[in-house]
């Protein structure tokens, strides 16, 4: 198994905070890549992606969640979105995140839940309303899809439980993505993935958040909330 210690231009790159918790390597067309998983204290973990050239190290990509470069040349088609789902629908989302808080265990997720804030907070909605909204699992992923099918951000007060609150990942920092639930400005309730802990070691679904308390963690991070509807996806999503 690859360490970070193997990857002295890697280690400089990553910043101090959290734990390297894997170094995986593949070589594709001849180019060298390497991704590393951390793990952060009290947050979500992330993974970074690095290709190696000539010795030096360039990160690719940073997401909760990083696919390697494929051998094969695929055309995944676009996630399009036909507007936003109804203000029931949202109503039901809800009703779902209400019931699954510490019921539904999110370690058959990414890294048995570590990484699962995207893939729990989009099953959610699966449960809810038996439809995928994106099958990505990178909040900087979904951020994309929601601003190249048009859907815009809002207020988060002008929206109904059951929307969407995300902090996308950019950069080094690795974003997170929740539930809005009932309430009004700051303290409003978010819901979304508990990743394992040595305080708190199940990976599952939890009110662990208000407005307020999320987006300070983010923005100490350097992070940006924004605030959705969920859109109403009007092509199927590959399962």
């Amino acid at each position: 198994m690859a360490s970070i210690d193997d990857y002295p231009q890697i280690k400089a790159l990553l910043d101090l905070d959290g734990t390297v918790s894997n170094v995986e390597t593949v070589e594709v067309n001849g180019e060298s890549y390497v991704r590393v998983t951390k793990h952060f204290v009290d947050q979500e973990g992330g993974q970074f992606l690095f290709k190696i050239v000539g010795g030096d190290a360039q990160q690719i990509a940073a997401d909760n969640v990083v696919d390697f470069p494929s051998e094969l040349i695929t055309t995944q088609a676009a996630n399009h979105y036909d507007g936003t789902l109804s203000d029931s629908d949202h109503a039901q989302v809800a009703a779902e995140a209400i019931s699954q808080v510490d019921k539904y265990k999110t370690g058959d997720g990414p890294d048995h839940g570590n990484l699962a804030c995207m893939w729990a907070c989009r099953h959610v909605v699966y449960f809810a309303l038996n439809a995928w909204i994106t099958k990505k699992d990178g909040t900087s992923q979904f951020y994309d899809e929601l601003r190249a099918g048009g859907m815009k951000p809002d207020k988060a007060d002008n929206l109904p439980a059951g929307a969407i609150i995300i902090s996308p990942t950019a950069g080094k920092s690795i974003g997170h993505v929740g539930i809005l639930g009932a309430g009004k400005g700051d303290n409003r309730l978010v819901y979304s993935n508990h990743s394992p802990s040595k305080k708190d070691p199940v990976a599952r679904w939890k009110q662990n958040y208000t407005v307020k308390s999320f987006t300070d963690a983010h923005k100490a991070i350097h992070l940006d909330t924004y605030f959705y509807r969920l859109p109403r996806v009007s092509a199927a999503v590959e399962s």
